[in-house]
């Protein structure tokens, strides 16, 4: 995928979240969702509301070949109480969570 800008992809980001099988969750994502108390409806909440001003950096994967058609985003949000961090690649047909864990909170 070609990098778009910021606010399409946002917009990308936000409307694959609404999409039954739009989002996937890496398995260090999801334990880190888990222990946070989240579950994967309030993930897709906090992805649907994303804005452009949350995002912190995008490039290109650090492994093209996992996700040739990929590009990556990150962002830091509040949600709820918790200030969060999000690594996301952005595919064609979904929104893969690479990180979703507190602000500032080591890898």
């Amino acid at each position: 995928m070609a990098p778009q800008s910021r606010a399409e992809a946002t917009a990308k980001i936000r409307a694959l979240a609404q999409c039954v099988g739009g989002v996937r969750l890496q398995r260090r994502a999801q334990a880190r969702m888990e222990s946070l108390g989240y579950d994967i409806d309030d993930v897709r909440e906090c992805l649907r509301g994303l804005y452009e001003g949350d995002c912190v950096s995008d490039g290109a994967p650090e492994h093209p070949e996992k996700a040739p058609n990929g590009w990556m985003y990150e962002f830091v949000t509040d949600f709820g109480d918790d200030g969060l961090y999000l690594k996301v690649c952005l595919n064609p047909d979904n929104v893969y969570v690479l990180s979703f864990k507190l602000d500032g909170s080591p890898a």
